[in-house]
């Protein structure tokens, strides 16, 4: 329960609660559209009717019984999203994390050790990010090893645990937006790709809260003159 709703302490803890969210959420979409679009209900009795398997039900809290045709699908989305990381896969598309990375952790740091901040040194920043992430952030500020306050590391980990399971919610929107499209039920489709635009907006927003938390972590990484002398020996390699 600590994973699903308490305080996040390390990676592997936010893996399992974005996964969790993701199968929940695909479960309440499914269920949504099973009971309100008559195209997605056909085809939902079309595979209860043709996979015997999947008209067991189970009996979860409040003795609310829930077919395995809603569960089945749900685990499926959950389980490959959390195989190949899709949150990492949308972040490297919509380039989520490298702007992030670069505007509010290397450009901070760089910053704190008085180097000039020009088009060329973000380019620079942008090319070995992973590299410079690794050396100058995450040698301090990592879940396994921390160098600094550890409540300022889970905290970060805690607020973004929410933000990608929130993007694997509208990853998980947009691929039953194609399904009914594909079922031909447009006025289901374009609902959802309505709530689909707000959500992405909201998403959009949201981000913009959690500089603080990378602010919080650099502040006490750069307090530390050990750590502040290495940060400026790795960016003045540049």
């Amino acid at each position: 329960m600590k994973t699903f709703l308490g305080l996040i302490e390390n990676y592997t803890d936010m893996l399992n609660r974005i996964a969790f969210f993701t199968f929940i959420s695909n479960l309440l979409i499914i269920i949504m559209l099973k009971k309100n679009s008559i195209y997605f209900s056909n085809f939902i009795f079309y595979v209860y009717d043709n996979l015997p398997i999947l008209k067991i039900s189970i009996d979860p809290l409040f003795k609310l019984p829930i077919k395995l045709i809603y569960i089945v699908p749900s685990a499926i989305v959950a389980l490959i999203f959390r195989v190949i990381y899709m949150h990492n896969k949308i972040s490297d598309l919509f380039q989520i994390r490298k702007k992030f990375d670069v505007s509010y952790i290397l450009i901070p740091l760089s910053k704190a050790v008085e180097i000039p901040i020009d088009e060329n040194y973000k380019n620079v920043l942008k090319t070995n990010r992973k590299t410079l992430m690794a050396d100058v952030f995450y040698k301090y500020a990592s879940s396994t090893n921390p160098q600094i306050d550890k409540h300022l590391i889970w905290i970060a980990l805690d607020k973004w645990s929410w933000y990608w399971a929130f993007v694997e919610f509208l990853t998980s929107l947009f691929i039953w937006g194609i399904v009914l499209l594909l079922l031909k039920d447009y006025i289901f489709f374009l609902i959802i790709l309505v709530i689909l635009i707000l959500s992405a907006i909201l998403c959009i927003l949201l981000i913009k809260i959690y500089p603080k938390y990378a602010k919080n972590q650099i502040d006490a990484i750069i307090s530390n003159e050990k750590f502040l002398k290495e940060i400026k020996g790795k960016l003045y390699a540049l």
